[in-house]
């Protein structure tokens, strides 16, 4: 459902201005990529806390985000990393 929602939400809103989104930055398919290694409850969780506070969250956060698929079918995992 996560990845129906970005589709849906990049469709509609794509170009929009909005703080805290750069849209040239990353292509829907990097995005897609992203929610299915990060995963839509991890990635709505984030998202709730940027939402609800986003100064508090918007700093702070960690300066890299890695992720691989394991598999074909879309499995894979993902990262945060802090870089020192």
């Amino acid at each position: 459902m996560a990845e129906e929602m970005l589709i849906s939400s990049w469709e509609l809103h794509q170009g929009t201005s909005c703080q805290g989104v750069n849209w040239a930055r990353y292509s829907l398919t990097d995005l897609r990529a992203v929610v299915a290694c990060v995963g839509g409850h991890r990635l709505a969780s984030l998202l709730r806390h940027l939402a609800v506070d986003y100064r508090s969250w918007s700093s702070g956060m960690p300066d890299l985000l890695l992720w691989r698929f394991l598999d074909e079918r879309g499995g894979g995992e993902a990262k945060l990393v802090e870089v020192k």
